[in-house]
């Protein structure tokens, strides 16, 4: 058997002389961050880690607004934010890889 990867979502075995009625399909791929180890998706802790990492980062950035003295919050929800970015910071060393629970953030639960 051979294993071509005909789309992101969906991989195909064959071999040389099938026909397209033959080609048999895998399980959809949970995300970008698994492999195919021949006979299931596995999580790729580096591509993980990193896809994590992004995510992180991208939150902190969007979140900095609320760290500067003049943005209009309460000290008391400013604290909220200083908690919420440290878990963020904190995340990527404490994460399950194979389920990823990501903090809430004080939006979220407001």
């Amino acid at each position: 058997m051979y294993f071509l990867k005909i789309s992101s979502h969906f991989t195909y075995w064959a071999d040389k002389k099938s026909s397209p009625e033959d080609i048999e399909v895998s399980s959809p791929i949970p995300s970008t961050d698994h492999d195919w180890d021949g006979s299931k998706w596995v999580v790729n802790p580096e591509r993980r880690l990193a896809s994590i990492r992004n995510r992180r980062n991208a939150l902190l950035y969007f979140t900095d607004k609320y760290m500067i003295q003049d943005f209009p919050i309460t000290d008391e929800e400013r604290n909220k934010w200083k908690i919420y970015r440290q878990e963020l910071r904190n995340f990527p060393q404490t994460v399950d890889l194979e389920n990823p629970v990501w903090p809430f953030s004080p939006k979220e639960i407001i």
